[in-house]
């Protein structure tokens, strides 16, 4: 049976944790038109707890990926 791998702390204070923080906002941006920055302003302004939700859902998986090998704390 293989051993389960102590996942690193993600410091975001090193080179290398801005570095995976900054790619997976980059990774999150890929692909948004103009048209749905818009929606998304416009839908922050009329209903922010469905904005928060769109954005989360944005980041979400990206996130996931990144806590297979890293410890996500609240400050990420």
């Amino acid at each position: 049976m293989k051993q389960m791998q102590t996942k690193k702390v993600l410091n975001l204070r090193t080179e290398q944790g801005s570095k995976l923080i900054f790619n997976l906002n980059e990774n999150a941006l890929t692909g948004i038109t103009v048209n749905k920055f818009i929606e998304l302003r416009k839908l922050s302004t009329a209903d922010s707890y469905q904005y928060y939700n769109k954005v989360k859902l944005k980041y979400i998986g990206l996130l996931g990926m990144l806590a297979i090998n890293h410890k996500i704390n609240q400050e990420v």
